[in-house]
């Protein structure tokens, strides 16, 4: 199987490894389902294509069904690397949250060590290329890090202690993008009821306002700087947040 060369190596090589580990687990030719809600039709759409070619709207129904009301685990672990992997090619084409929960649903955190740490190489590779995308990628991996019942502190942590430039720029978007969730307690997630309260934990704990702030200062103009000025006020007070904007918007003119 060829890798995917538009995902990071490391990515790729997670992907891969995946479907070495869990390559054991054969294709059955018909998976046992609940006939109320799988039919024929459906076990067919899933063995008419070699694993690596099966698209996401041919899994998407499995991924929602799988073990609750079609096939068991061993299946779920042989669908697995394809689901892996469409993920990190596209993951508003999957349901990433609930391919997390069914990690979960299966016991993963039991399996055998090398399965286990399959998993694990992908979701730490994943994290590593969502949270330098875009504000709206990162939270989505964050939230299917939590539904597969991971530390999401640690993750943020490494988030933060990163200070490459693609990396820092997203960490401010995201902030700004997501300040009033995180100032005002707005709507919560569908699949993590306290996210945005676990972040806002994390936010004032780990995080250093004056060092956020000094970096929005170096982003490209077009930052939300109405967002990451509620962060300011929130964490240092009206005060310093005034003073800080009006550094941005000097700077904002010099740039004019």
């Amino acid at each position: 199987m060829s890798l995917n060369r538009k995902l990071p190596l490391a990515l790729q090589t997670a992907i891969e490894n995946a479907y070495d580990t869990f390559a054991r687990y054969s294709q059955l030719a018909h998976i046992e389902g609940c006939p109320c809600c799988v039919s024929e039709a459906d076990n067919k759409i899933l063995t008419s294509v070699p694993l690596h070619e099966i698209s996401s709207e041919k899994l998407e129904k499995y991924s929602r069904k799988a073990m609750t009301t079609w096939g068991g685990v061993e299946d779920f672990k042989h669908f697995l690397p394809r689901m892996l992997e469409l993920i990190a090619t596209n993951a508003k084409a999957m349901d990433c949250e609930t391919i997390a929960g069914k990690l979960v649903y299966a016991d993963w955190q039991l399996w055998p060590e090398p399965e286990r740490n399959a998993v694990n190489l992908f979701l730490n590779q994943w994290w590593q290329s969502e949270r330098r995308k875009d504000a709206h990628s990162a939270m989505s991996c964050l939230s299917s890090l939590f539904c597969a019942e991971l530390d999401v502190s640690r993750y943020l942590d490494e988030w933060w202690n990163d200070d490459t430039p693609l990396s820092r720029r997203c960490i401010v978007d995201f902030l700004a993008s997501y300040s009033y969730e995180l100032t005002q307690g707005g709507s919560s997630l569908a699949f993590w009821p306290n996210g945005f309260e676990t972040i806002g934990i994390w936010l004032r704990k780990e995080v250093e306002i004056s060092s956020l702030l000094s970096l929005a200062l170096k982003q490209p103009i077009g930052t939300d700087v109405y967002g990451l000025y509620e962060i300011a006020s929130m964490l240092l007070g009206r005060d310093a947040a005034d003073s800080w904007f009006q550094k941005y918007q000097e700077r904002h003119q010099e740039q004019s």
